[in-house]
């Protein structure tokens, strides 16, 4: 797992939620053949590695409306020979967003691939010139570790939105790795 130990800004914006109701009636299948669609995809790009898990890069205090479902996926470059690479189909059960996020990091010439599961739900929703905030939970595991999950995280999305057109992120989590025994505060700050 690459930790975050350090302020990262980042942008993005996920594809529009799909609405399951009728959607899946008319076209039986269709959401899960979408799903797995995302996750072969994100697999044929992934190589044996170890580790993984944690919150995205920076996370935003909003989940997608209870029924629908999403594809979020990012990368960013973090610079010369780094970054990361992010693909998560996801839908929301019950007023939890749940997950399963497929990573690819690359570090200094080594590359790192991994699975995650999270969950996230409101604690405040964002309001016009308010602030929301939201808790995700998770965890990860390198393609290579084996069955287990090796990492676990706690992440607390805040989100302010100053203008319509305009809201910023701020995180701040701990992340337990448990290959080395060691808990990680992460913590990042994006806008979009």
């Amino acid at each position: 797992m690459f930790p975050i130990h350090s302020v990262l800004v980042s942008t993005s914006r996920p594809f529009k939620a799909i609405r399951l109701e009728g959607l899946n009636r008319r076209f039986p299948g269709v959401i899960v053949s979408a799903m797995l669609t995302a996750v072969v995809t994100g697999l044929l790009f992934a190589s044996h590695a170890h580790a993984s898990g944690g919150p995205y890069i920076v996370d935003d205090a909003d989940v997608i409306d209870r029924g629908t479902c999403q594809l979020e996926s990012f990368y960013s470059r973090l610079g010369p020979g780094t970054g990361l690479a992010f693909v998560a189909p996801g839908c929301n059960v019950a007023n939890v967003e749940w997950s399963l996020g497929l990573t690819r990091a690359r570090l200094d010439g080594s590359t790192d691939s991994g699975v995650e599961l999270q969950g996230k739900t409101l604690l405040r929703p964002i309001s016009p010139g308010g602030v929301g905030v939201a808790i995700a939970v998770g965890v990860g595991r390198g393609l290579s570790a084996g069955g287990r999950f090796s990492d676990a995280f706690v992440n607390l999305p805040v989100t302010w939105e100053p203008l319509e057109a305009l809201r910023v992120h701020a995180n701040l989590g701990t992340a337990y790795e448990r290959v080395d025994g060691r808990h990680t505060t992460t913590y990042g700050v994006g806008f979009d």
